[in-house]
């Protein structure tokens, strides 16, 4: 909601075409970056705090760039340059190791320490 509120200012100050929109893209702008990009996901994303853990939770953040790809290549038939995609090899390992990491990490606490006390 604070975002907007600059929103004024920029309409006089900054040369843009939004007065040639349609009152009802405007609208639906709204609803859908407004409200169910930005409150919707902080909802849900605190959601998947609580259920899953944080640590586990952050897993999903990185996972994001990669989604938009490939929503871009299913949606709006775009070839990802061989940087994307090696961004998204890096990120989906990343990923992939965290997980991993995590799993080895709680395994080896829950174990009883050698030697014995």
């Amino acid at each position: 909601l604070l975002s907007c509120l600059p929103l004024p200012v920029l309409y006089l100050l900054a040369p843009s075409q939004i007065h040639a929109a349609a009152v009802g893209e405007i609208i639906g702008q709204i609803v859908i970056q407004g409200i169910l990009a930005g409150a919707a996901a902080m909802f849900l994303y605190t959601y998947i705090v609580r259920q899953l853990g944080p640590q586990a939770a952050s897993l999903f953040l990185p996972g994001i760039p990669i989604a938009t790809v490939v929503v871009g290549m299913a949606v709006l038939g775009e070839t990802p340059m061989t940087i994307q995609v090696a961004a998204i090899a890096i990120m989906a390992a990343g990923m992939g190791l965290s997980a991993i990491g995590g799993r080895i990490a709680s395994r080896r606490l829950s174990e009883p320490a050698p030697g014995g006390s």
